[in-house]
């Protein structure tokens, strides 16, 4: 017979359908597509089309929950009851002019729209938070204030022949605020709203407000009440920001949550970051003209340090005001050149800092110096002569031609005032050897130094009272190589090579284990003791030029003391585990003799590098 003469289709809910087109069942009279029956749940429907179904008078959606969009019934004059709560639509085009009686909607609806329906007895929302925009004209038996009271996040509206009673102005004067509609329903800056509206109290201020907001709406009121100003003022208090005008018994607002006045701002200081966090005083219930401050919430100011090398960022850090910071990685490269270190420092910052990689070009000296009119063969020290640049003193080491222009007790003087790992502020090392190290990378050290004297610092060989492992395992070295290593300027970081460290391996045995350091500490037979008794003969690599160091030919070479040698003599320690024992390390007395003591005890330290 065709749809077209369908005039009941039953109750389609107990099929739970997917998807339903009536467009074409145009005498059709109800439509039974949801269900409001307590338990019912339909996940299947996501789409109901109604055409031309001008006889339809009852449609049921209802607890249909992927039920979307709109619901166009615009050609469905006849609707007289609309069930969709439960479902996710957002609107509804009900036809314009109608019988619509009975309308349920969702917490989901954003719109309310009615256009000469005059005979709607019940409407029900189940939440009014999402509608945004309202439209309803010559609808007599809606009670549109109510409605109006009832959406708190409107933001336009188009209201014809109203008939308000209005205890005060606050409900226009809000809506004075939002956007319309024209008569097509295309948007308009302004709200419409057109009719009469009864004010109990009405000031100069609000009448005047009122009507140039609503050209077509008749005002009329009971009693005249005097404005007040409510002046907003930056936290200086004189500086003003916003002001309002505010009926007796009226409220004010915050101008900042209108969107009238931008978030106020507070320049920073030095130290400081201002952040607008609301406002002193009460606006509600004016009784007189009110003063309302700005209030601003402190923090710390963080300022950016940016490392480059070149035009390249290699690593941006932010630092809390007055703190500092420090390169964390990886070595700077530029070929031909030495990364020497950085520009600046950040330390105490109290400004974005732009800090710049710095290189030498390695180069040989054109001459040998006599070291002897010099205070260092090279110095950190701005202060101390050099006889070479560093980039000279690199050059030398690295073509292997160390032995012609350092000889044995060449000094080098390194700055560790930007370090805070030890109370050393410098140390002084010289020259102890050629060649006595395997580099890791294979061959022979060029050069090997050690202190002249000792850190100022004693320190334990290990945390615990044990040997075990030997140099290879204790406290001792993992703070040279992980610690102290790193906190050196970038410039020794590309001298010093890493190179292999032999040691027995304590716990009384003869295994000789092989460490690759950066750092370390001499041995018992380089400075001179057992140099032929095992363990200790083979803590030397047999490619070594020498077992002991030839400095050390008696006792007093070997008294060592803190401040690079001008402090106070101190005992210090060697990396040789005591063969004869478990817990003890071998070291050297204060008064140059060899002697061993617990890991536990705070001896001091002679470090050590090789290149």
């Amino acid at each position: 017979m065709g749809a077209k003469w369908l005039r009941d289709i039953g109750d389609l809910s107990a099929k739970y359908p997917g998807s339903v087109n009536l467009s074409a069942a145009t005498i059709l009279r109800t439509a039974h597509i949801g269900s409001r029956t307590e338990g019912y749940y339909n996940t299947n429907l996501t789409g109901a089309t109604f055409g031309n179904n001008y006889m339809l008078e009852i449609v049921v959606l209802s607890n249909s929950p992927n039920l979307t969009g709109n619901i166009d019934l615009s050609n469905c004059p006849a609707m007289e009851e609309f069930y969709a709560e439960g479902t996710a639509v957002t609107s509804v085009s009900f036809s314009n002019g109608g019988r619509l009686k009975i309308c349920y909607l969702p917490e989901t609806v954003t719109s309310l729209v009615f256009q000469n329906q005059p005979m709607i007895e019940e409407l029900m929302v189940e939440s009014y938070d999402n509608i945004t925009s309202l439209r309803i004209e010559n609808c007599d038996t809606l009670d549109s204030l109510s409605l109006v009271n009832a959406c708190d996040n409107l933001e336009r509206v188009r209201l014809t022949d109203v008939n308000w009673t209005l205890a005060d102005s606050s409900t226009l004067l809000a809506l004075a605020k939002i956007g319309g509609m024209d008569a097509s329903g295309s948007n308009t800056d302004a709200a419409v709203i057109t009719g009469k509206a009864y004010i109990d109290q009405l000031s100069p201020s609000g009448l005047s407000n009122i009507t140039a907001a609503f050209p077509e709406l008749e005002i009329s009121y009971g009693i005249g009440i005097p404005d007040y100003t409510v002046t907003f003022y930056d936290d200086d208090g004189t500086t003003i920001l916003f002001t309002e005008t505010v009926a007796l018994g009226g409220n004010g607002w915050d101008p900042v949550g209108s969107g009238e006045l931008s978030t106020p701002t507070k320049a920073s200081s030095v130290d400081t970051v201002y952040t607008f966090s609301g406002w002193s005083g009460t606006w509600t219930y004016v009784t007189g003209d009110v003063s309302i401050t700005a209030v601003y919430s402190e923090s710390a100011r963080t300022y950016t340090v940016g490392y480059y090398n070149g035009s390249t960022v290699v690593q941006t850090t932010e630092v809390e005001v007055y703190g500092s910071c420090s390169y964390e990685g990886d070595d700077i490269v530029k070929t031909g050149y030495i990364w020497i270190g950085w520009d600046d420092t950040a330390s105490y910052v109290v400004s974005d800092m732009k800090i710049n990689a710095v290189f030498e070009q390695p180069t040989l000296p054109s001459e040998v110096k006599d070291l002897d009119e010099y205070d260092y063969a090279y110095s950190d020290l701005e202060d101390e002569t050099s006889a070479y640049t560093f980039a000279e003193l690199y050059a030398i080491i690295k073509t292997g031609l160390a032995e012609t222009y350092l000889p044995v007790t060449s000094k080098v003087h390194i700055d560790l005032s930007e370090s805070s790992l030890t109370n050393d502020t410098d140390i002084e090392l010289n020259v102890h050897s050629f060649g006595h190290y395997e580099l890791v990378d294979g061959g022979m050290s060029n050069i090997d130094f050690y202190m002249t004297g000792l850190l100022v610092s004693g320190r334990a060989m290990n945390s615990s009272a044990t040997n075990a492992g030997g140099w290879n395992e204790c406290a001792i070295r993992t703070w040279l190589n992980d610690k102290f290593y790193p906190s050196l300027a970038p410039k020794w970081w590309q001298l010093i090579s890493k190179s292999i460290t032999l040691a027995n391996a304590g716990s009384q045995t003869t295994t000789i284990t092989a460490s690759e350091d950066y750092l370390r500490i001499p041995s018992q037979s380089e400075v001179g003791f057992d140099t032929s008794a095992a363990p200790y003969c083979n803590e030397v690599s047999e490619d070594a030029n020498e077992t002991a160091f030839s400095q050390y030919t008696s006792v007093n070479a070997r008294i060592k003391k803190t401040y690079n040698g001008t402090g106070s003599a101190q005992s210090w320690w060697l990396r040789s585990a005591a063969s004869s024992s478990t817990t003890y390390f071998c070291c050297v007395m204060s008064s140059g003799y060899s002697y061993s003591t617990s890991t536990l005890g705070g001896l001091f330290v002679c470090l050590g590098f090789s290149a």
